[in-house]
């Protein structure tokens, strides 16, 4: 008997041990390709969002680029004094006249009692009377311009310095001026008009980026500098770049000369993706 139960226990052993295993390489094999295949679902989930994510921020970022550059521009140039806008060849390039100032002048005096003092022609140490309020002691040395009409040699043309003055001095509301060069007899403005200019402003197109010169002197031909190159020995600053595409283009006869409108295109481009922008701005321009 005690034989006959150890037998037993032996034969229950060895059925054990023969149910006992591992994985076969089948099993293996196929738990490692499920594996991989669910790592694979997983990264694509994963990284779909990241990469969606970076594509946002860089057009968010080539956006930004040309809106600051265009909003800018635009902010400027409707300070600009009237008829001096002028684009460059091929459209790359836009220049104009920065106002600072401006007013009425006294035409002649006043009936009874010819009080007031009238501009004239600016001749050496002349004064005029500013109507309705002086212009501020930030005009003095600037450029005195009236009645500008446009660009071309026809025209009364700041850029040709046929109808501008320098302010000497401003007291009050009485403006002092000197180096007149009127190519007209004052008043032509039937408004009695008059504005300050400071400098002239240029912004250039080239070699992938948008240059903003200013502070150079004053030229009847329109300077087009290439590739960040200076105007008169000044230096630009750098508005934009990763430029692929810039144009200006202008027309000054808009509500019968009242306004000019100024169109402005810009293309952003980076890694391969591009923003294109267009802004248009009106310009006033009666002299």
């Amino acid at each position: 008997m005690h034989h006959g139960s150890d037998g037993r226990k032996h034969a229950q052993c060895r059925g054990m041990k023969k149910h006992q295993g591992g994985f076969t390489l089948v099993e293996l094999v196929t738990v490692v390709v499920l594996i991989g295949i669910l790592a694979a679902l997983g990264g694509f989930m994963i990284l779909t969002p990241f990469t969606s994510f970076t594509d946002q921020a860089r057009r968010a970022e080539l956006t930004d680029i040309a809106d600051n550059a265009l909003q800018r521009i635009t902010r400027e140039v409707r300070q600009a004094l009237p008829n001096s806008v002028r684009t460059g060849p091929g459209g790359t390039a836009l220049e104009f006249l920065n106002t600072i100032a401006g007013g009425r002048y006294r035409a002649r005096v006043d009936t009874p009692g010819n009080t007031g003092d009238p501009l004239v022609n600016c001749n050496p140490g002349e004064t005029f009377d500013a109507l309705g309020g002086g212009i501020g002691s930030s005009a003095i040395g600037k450029m005195l311009v009236i009645y500008n009409t446009g660009t071309t040699a026809a025209d009364f043309n700041a850029y040709r310095g046929n109808n501008t003055a320098t302010i000497t001095n401003v007291v009050g509301d009485l403006v002092t001026c000197d180096s007149g060069n009127f190519s007209f007899t004052i008043p032509p403005s039937s408004l009695q008009r008059f504005f300050v200019v400071d400098t002239p402003i240029s912004y250039v197109c080239s070699g992938g980026s948008l240059w903003r010169y200013q502070n150079y002197a004053i030229d009847q031909n329109q300077p087009v500098p290439a590739g960040g190159l200076d105007i008169g020995g000044v230096l630009p600053s750098l508005l934009a770049d990763q430029i692929s595409f810039c144009e200006f283009s202008y027309s000054a006869n808009v509500e019968g000369g009242r306004y000019g409108l100024l169109t402005m295109r810009i293309t952003v481009t980076a890694a391969g993706e591009s923003v294109a922008l267009l802004y248009q701005a009106h310009v006033a321009n009666i002299p």
